[in-house]
């Protein structure tokens, strides 16, 4: 944890680069959910022990208009501030665009005294080992070699994972190195010791929520209702994130309203679909809209854009701030 993210060494050749993208998977919300809930336990995962908290951020660095997942930032003096990526499928550049947003970042902040970078790639066919990046100064060319540590989530082992993070990795362990069977004999017992557990109501359902997430990722076989059985009754639609098991056409009787629009008629019923998932989202998570909001909202014609709204209602904290968002990116 303690090395220097950028290191001088001989220059090597970064892999080939391939075009397009492999197994693209909507996990980016929860995952930003599940560091936005814990924070010490990213930091944790990450290898920076235990010692003072952390803030999670969300961003886009203007100037390069690259967006960071997670950046964490440190509450006592001396600790690094955590960069943190999730990576879902296999791009053989996103190291490149990620260091260039960090030097973004570092280049508006002052007396940085140490940083952390750390990605957690969801399959070994995911991982991208260094990147390479020349900057030319006084003394000619000086390569930069940019091979930030990482963990790959399909190898990591769950008990050892439990055990390093405690209730706080829960959501994350259907996606470990465990296989479909032995994966659902294991579900309900992981749901009940969330429920068992010390924390706050709300942050309990908001990580069982995750869970169900993370669950319908592995077994996208499955209804949602056998997942919510499987969380001990759960109800998705009660939770922070159950919208995305939504997305995934989980859920019988709304799967037509999010399909992907293959048959003529099918657009007007998943806008209005989003439409109601989104209102749902706003007033559990900030309160009532005002009506200049829900006007804004309501005008708004195509699911994508709707869904980018959803993204930044999971990252603000107040209404005035979700306003601001949506108003200045109109």
């Amino acid at each position: 944890p303690d090395a220097e993210p950028f290191v001088a060494g001989p220059v090597r050749r970064a892999k080939s680069l391939k075009s397009g993208r492999e197994e693209l998977m909507a996990t980016d919300k929860a995952f930003h959910e599940w560091g936005r809930l814990v924070p010490e336990a990213v930091a944790r995962l990450a290898g920076l022990g235990e010692g003072g908290g952390y803030c999670w951020r969300s961003l886009t660095v203007k100037g390069v208009e690259r967006r960071l997942d997670g950046v964490l930032e440190p509450e006592e003096a001396g600790r690094p501030i955590l960069f943190v990526e999730f990576q879902g499928y296999r791009d053989e550049r996103f190291l490149l665009r990620w260091l260039q947003g960090i030097v973004t970042y570092l280049k508006e902040r002052e007396e940085v005294e140490k940083i952390h970078v750390f990605v957690v790639y969801l399959s070994g066919g995911h991982e991208v080992e260094e990147a390479l990046e020349y900057r030319t100064s006084a003394m000619g060319k000086i390569f930069l070699r940019f091979a930030p540590q990482s963990v790959v989530l399909n190898r990591v082992d769950p008990e050892e994972l439990l055990q390093r993070l405690g209730v706080a990795a829960i959501p994350l362990l259907p996606l470990t190195c465990l296989g479909r069977e032995e994966l659902g004999r294991k579900a309900v017992g992981w749901a009940k010791m969330l429920g068992a557990s010390s924390l706050g109501q709300e942050e309990k359902k908001s990580l069982t929520g995750l869970l169900g997430a993370f669950l319908s990722h592995r077994l996208q076989e499955l209804s949602l209702e056998e997942i919510e059985d499987w969380l001990g009754g759960v109800k998705m639609e009660d939770t922070p994130l159950g919208q995305m098991l939504l997305e995934r056409g989980l859920k019988k009787g709304r799967e037509e309203g999010w399909k992907e629009g293959r048959e003529e008629g099918r657009e007007e019923g998943r806008i209005s679909e989003a439409r109601r998932m989104l209102f749902r989202a706003l007033r559990r998570r900030l309160g009532e809209p005002s009506v200049r909001l829900e006007e804004w909202v309501r005008s708004r014609s195509s699911v994508e854009e709707l869904e980018e709204i959803l993204d930044t209602i999971l990252e603000v904290s107040s209404m005035e701030e979700l306003w601001e968002r949506v108003a200045s990116s109109s």
